[in-house]
C-alpha cells in the first residue's frame, strides 16, 4: 500500500499540485478514481501492469476524468497499471475521458463492461496518447452502443503499439474500436503499429473496427480474426467504413486485414 499518509491512490491525487508525481506501491487497490482538475499528474506504478491493478469493484469507472475548469493534457500521464473491473456505468468502465487528454502508457485495461458505449475507455471531446498498452476482454452489453474496447466520440487520439483484443459487444458497432465524428475538421484518428484481433459481435456491424463520419490514418497495423456473426444484417467483420469525410481523405497504409470473418457482407472490409 501507499506509505502514510496517502493511504489510497485518491487521497494522493487529490494532494497534488501541478506537475506532482503519485507514485503506487505494488499490489492491489479497490478504487474509483476521479481525476482532480489539475493538469500535469504523474500517476505512475513503481511495478507493471502484472502487479499493480486498480480494481474498480464491478459498481463504477476505475478512472473518471472530466475537468471543469481546467486543461488536462498530455503532460498528464497514467503508466504501469492493470485497470480492471469497472462497470455498471453507460460509458467507460475502465476509463473515461471528457474532454481530457492525458497520455497513457503501459497500462493493461481488462475486464471492464459498460451499458453502452467503450467497455474498456471511452473519450469524447479529447485528444490523448495510448502507447504500449492492451486492451482486451472488455464488454459492451446494451443494444446499440459500440467499442466494447475503445470508442472514440468526437475526438483524436493517437494510438501506438498497442493491442486491443478479444472485446466483445452485444449489437453495436466497432467491438475493438468504434470511431465515430471529430473534434474540428483538422483532426485525425491516428493509429500506427496497433494489433486489432478476436474481437466479436454476434450482431451489429465492423467486429474489429468501425469508423463513421470522421477522418483516420492507420499504419503498419494488423486488423485480423475479428467477427460480425448475425446473417441477417451484420457487415465488415474486420472493418465497418461509412460517411468519411471526403474533402480530406482516410488513409490505411501497411495493414494486414485478414482472417476476419462477416455473417452477411464485407469478411474483411
Amino acid at each position: 500500500e501507499i506509505n502514510s499518509p496517502y493511504k489510497t491512490i485518491q487521497f494522493g491525487l487529490s494532494n497534488t499540485q501541478e506537475g506532482d508525481t503519485v507514485l503506487v506501491e505494488q499490489g492491489t487497490y479497490q478504487e474509483n478514481l476521479i481525476w482532480p482538475e489539475m493538469n500535469g499528474i504523474k500517476l505512475i506504478s513503481k511495478g507493471d501492469s502484472t502487479n499493480t491493478v486498480i480494481d474498480g469493484g464491478g459498481s463504477l469507472r476505475v478512472i473518471y476524468i472530466k475537468p471543469l475548469t481546467s486543461t488536462i493534457d498530455t503532460t498528464t500521464v497514467i503508466k504501469g497499471f492493470k485497470i480492471t473491473n469497472g462497470g455498471n456505468v453507460s460509458e467507460g468502465g475502465g476509463i473515461y475521458l471528457y474532454n481530457a487528454s492525458p497520455t497513457i502508457k503501459s497500462l493493461n485495461i481488462s475486464n471492464n463492461s459498460s451499458n453502452f458505449d467503450g467497455g474498456g475507455v471511452y473519450m469524447e471531446v479529447s485528444k490523448p496518447n495510448i502507447y504500449n498498452s492492451t486492451i482486451s476482454y472488455n464488454e459492451s452489453a446494451s443494444d446499440g452502443g459500440g467499442g466494447s474496447g475503445l470508442s472514440i466520440i468526437n475526438s483524436a487520439p493517437t494510438v501506438k503499439s498497442t493491442k486491443i483484443i478479444y472485446n466483445t459487444g452485444t449489437n453495436g458497432q466497432g467491438n475493438g474500436i468504434s470511431i465515430f465524428g471529430l473534434m474540428n475538421p483538422q483532426d485525425s484518428v491516428y493509429f500506427d503499429n496497433v494489433e486489432v484481433s478476436f474481437n466479436s459481435s454476434p450482431y451489429g456491424v465492423g467486429g474489429g473496427i468501425s469508423a463513421s463520419a470522421t477522418k483516420f490514418v492507420i499504419e503498419n497495423s494488423t486488423i485480423n480474426n475479428n467477427s460480425s456473426q448475425y446473417s441477417g444484417f451484420s457487415q465488415g467483420g474486420g472493418f465497418y467504413i461509412s460517411n468519411l469525410n471526403q474533402d480530406s481523405p482516410s488513409r490505411i497504409e501497411s495493414c494486414n486485414i485478414s482472417n476476419n470473418f462477416s455473417g452477411n457482407s464485407g469478411g474483411g472490409v
